[in-house]
């Protein structure tokens, strides 16, 4: 790996969530969603404070929020004039 660490998939995704992922038109928010939700599943079990149970949320956010306006940079072309 580039980033000098390996990264482990603790538990591959079921037929049925890849087959979801093939239909899904926004696999970034579907995978957002899933994350969200295990996050919300996992809280009555969690001994964490609410603050830094929050921060996860807003992580989330942030890293959806970045995602989003990188896809606006790689969607909308430069404009010509300024390209010459």
């Amino acid at each position: 790996s580039s980033w000098g660490q390996e990264l482990f998939v603790l538990v591959p995704p079921s037929e049925a969530e890849i087959r979801m992922l093939e239909m899904c038109t926004d696999r970034v928010q579907c995978c957002l969603s899933w994350l969200t939700e295990g996050v919300s599943r996992c809280q009555p079990y969690l001994i964490t404070p609410p603050p830094i149970l929050s921060r996860c949320y807003q992580e989330l956010s942030n890293g959806m929020l970045g995602f989003n306006q990188a896809l606006k940079l790689a969607d909308i072309p430069f404009p010509f004039p300024y390209a010459q």
